[in-house]
């Protein structure tokens, strides 16, 4: 995974993942801190860390010790946690749905160590025209049909339908150099970004110094 190998994680880290969801991001983490480290997922969503706590029982038995991997129920643009706490700090594919994306990665900055990383991977427009063209297709088009037709009516975030939000969250999302312009904002240095797949995703690095 590219976030894991841009991290820089090792063992006895200390690693946070915001957003977390199912927990995806936090069980690839805890196979590079090792038994001595410790990951903590946090996300809003009662449900999505149901099923994370759930998955947590089938890896914790095969690989490691069940009290290094946590999940909590958290808000990303006020993360319960004091200054310096984690050696990196992730989140992926869910800076575009929150309400304030400066105040989020502020946030991250701040529990972040000396030293520590931030790293956010998020779905990103193409500079490539043909790719682009089949990008504005999938996301804008081909997902929002998928959703009238699967979906059957129901209303997520904001009340749009099912699907259709996000379409609507990509639209005015900050990219590239705003992106990075926003890392600095918060504090980061040595920032960075990397589009990957062609540019439909884009992974921004940045250090706490």
């Amino acid at each position: 995974d590219a976030v894991v190998d841009i991290s820089g994680v090792s063992t006895g880290d200390r690693v946070l993942d915001v957003c977390t969801g199912t927990g995806e991001m936090v069980f690839l983490l805890a196979k590079k801190v090792g038994l001595n480290g410790e990951v903590i997922g946090l996300d809003n969503c009662p449900d999505m860390l149901r099923i994370a706590q759930r998955k947590t029982k089938l890896f914790t038995d095969s690989f490691f010790p069940s009290e290094r991997i946590s999940f909590i129920d958290g808000d990303a643009l006020a993360l319960p946690f004091s200054l310096n706490t984690f050696n990196c700090v992730t989140t992926t594919f869910a800076l575009r749905n929150l309400t304030d994306i400066s105040k989020a990665v502020e946030e991250m900055f701040r529990v972040c160590k000396k030293n520590g990383r931030v790293i956010c991977l998020e779905i990103s427009e193409p500079a490539n025209p043909f790719l682009q063209a089949g990008f504005k297709l999938y996301f804008h088009r081909l997902i929002p049909l998928l959703g009238r037709i699967i979906g059957q009516g129901q209303k997520i975030k904001e009340g749009y339908p099912a699907y259709t939000w996000l379409s609507k969250s990509l639209n005015g999302f900050p990219q590239g150099k705003e992106m990075a312009r926003i890392f600095a904002e918060a504090g980061l240095k040595d920032i960075t970004y990397h589009p990957l797949t062609g540019g439909m995703v884009t992974i921004y690095f940045g250090v706490k110094k």
